[in-house]
């Protein structure tokens, strides 16, 4: 299957905010996002779904994706920003047109639950999108992270972007290692493992990251995955935040840091930690599916990535 890339944004672009899983209960935020996009001179477009509420979602299942296709095909739009993660994208997955939403050649920026249709429009029709910022979490904080921001324009505007100088302790030599980017949030992603929404990349840079998993828990995911195959072929795995992860009380003291060197013991391709993504408030966007460059030294590690506009 051929790769296939969205097309790169103009330089004030119209953006669709579209809430493809759970409602949102600070309608603030979404007033803050539009005013905030607004100022820097883009067009905003914001699509029913992100007003509404239906149970914990922000519409019924077949409304959340006629909002997602309303937005494609809006000749208006740009490109489409999801208002927020949550939950309910699992619901939507094997309903999708992927070939469709391929088609529309827009990005689709997101993280947490955006996950699950970034992967599955990777494996299903090999189409790239952007884990990055999201309407209400980042544009409509009440004071947005400005190197968050800076670095979507970035990738937003260029051909190519580095991350560079990450530190991170690690055993391994210095090194280059190329592979193809994929990843997000590891709940979501262990959750793929045995469907046809997860990509298998013969040559993978896995970044990963969660919210409110214990160290024992994001264990067990990564062990899930690496049963499942899914890190066969890896090149290298990037962990990133995983906040808010303190265990029980009750729970016997079990460490990040074992947790890493579980998977360094278990894996031959390097592991390593301090990617800037996850669920604070800085946060790298990371195009999916693009060609990366990884270079270890003594002190960390530098990503790069491009080619990831059509």
């Amino acid at each position: 299957m051929p790769r296939r890339k969205p097309r790169r944004p103009p330089a004030t672009p119209t953006v669709g905010l579209f809430a493809p899983s759970g409602h949102l209960s600070d309608p603030a935020r979404l007033d803050r996002a539009v005013a905030r996009l607004e100022a820097l001179g883009w067009g905003v477009v914001v699509d029913a779904t992100a007003r509404g509420q239906w149970r914990r979602f922000a519409a019924p299942d077949a409304e959340r994706v006629a909002g997602l296709y309303r937005l494609l095909d809006d000749p208006r739009v740009d490109l489409l920003l999801a208002l927020r993660g949550g939950y309910g994208l699992t619901r939507l997955l094997d309903g999708l047109d992927y070939a469709r939403i391929a088609a529309a050649g827009k990005p689709i920026v997101g993280f947490s639950d955006l996950t699950l249709l970034q992967l599955a429009l990777l494996a299903q029709a090999d189409y790239g999108s952007l884990h990055g910022p999201m309407a209400a979490a980042d544009f409509g904080a009440a004071a947005p992270d400005t190197w968050t921001c800076e670095r979507f324009a970035q990738v937003l505007a260029s051909d190519a972007h580095v991350l560079d100088a990450i530190a991170c302790p690690h055993p391994y030599p210095a090194q280059g290692l190329s592979g193809t980017l994929w990843g997000g949030n590891l709940a979501c992603v262990a959750s793929l493992a045995g469907t046809p929404w997860l990509p298998r990349p013969d040559a993978g840079i896995v970044f990963l990251e969660d919210v409110n998993e214990p160290p024992y828990r994001i264990e067990r995911l990564l062990l899930q995955l690496l049963q499942a195959g899914a890190f066969a072929g890896a090149r290298a795995v990037l962990l990133g935040d995983f906040t808010h992860g303190d265990g029980p009380a009750h729970e016997p003291d079990y460490s990040l840091a074992e947790v890493v060197a579980e998977l360094r013991a278990r894996l031959p391709c390097p592991v390593l930690t301090g990617l800037p993504i996850g669920h604070g408030a800085r946060r790298a966007t990371l195009p999916q599916g693009a060609p990366a460059e990884l270079a270890l030294d003594a002190a960390g590690y530098t990503l790069a990535f491009s080619d990831y506009w059509a």
